[in-house]
């Protein structure tokens, strides 16, 4: 009796042990080399994400910098600023660089423009809210309205219109 229990605990070791091997063959030819496969996977499906945060990222960036004006766009702004006026209904008088502006040597730099005008108190609200949310980077200060002392229903706005420019070059 003892040596069929011997036996039978030596059957019971054999198979632990088999099992024991088996278990680690099947991770390290199995489990291991697909574990690695999913790691490099990942590491793809990241690289491809962030290229694709890139591409999002620079088409950002260029849609920007669309809304900055250049140096010669400056009187492109200021015709567009008389038609945006002309269908608003309100009567741009004059539109000029600020008297002592002068361009720094930066890469952004705001532009003020004054601008004079006439108009209906609705079609000036509708006016400024037109500049101020149009495409362009453009602020309004210095805004002072009084009223047409030769026409009850119209008055005079004045304003100065900060548009920022993008230089071009190497300035800094």
């Amino acid at each position: 009796m003892t040596g069929e229990r011997l036996t039978e605990k030596r059957w019971l070791l054999v198979g632990i042990i088999a099992y024991a091997v088996a278990a680690n063959l099947s991770y390290f030819v199995l489990l291991r080399p697909l574990a690695r496969k999913l790691e490099k996977i990942r590491i793809q499906k990241n690289l491809i994400e962030d290229y694709y945060l890139l591409v999002e990222t620079r088409r950002a960036l260029q849609d920007f910098q669309q809304r900055f004006i250049t140096q010669d766009q400056v009187v492109t702004v200021i015709e567009d600023l008389k038609k945006v006026g002309d269908d608003m209904g309100v009567v741009v008088e004059s539109v000029s660089l600020e008297e002592g502006f002068k361009p720094e040597k930066k890469r952004l730099v705001e532009v003020p423009i004054r601008v004079r005008l006439k108009s209906k108190y609705h079609n000036l609200g509708t006016f400024l809210n037109r500049l101020e949310t149009s495409h362009r980077l453009f602020s309004i200060t210095d805004l002072k309205v009084s009223a047409d002392p030769y026409d009850p229903y119209r008055h005079r706005a004045e304003f100065v219109l900060y548009c920022l420019e993008r230089t071009t070059g190497n300035e800094q």
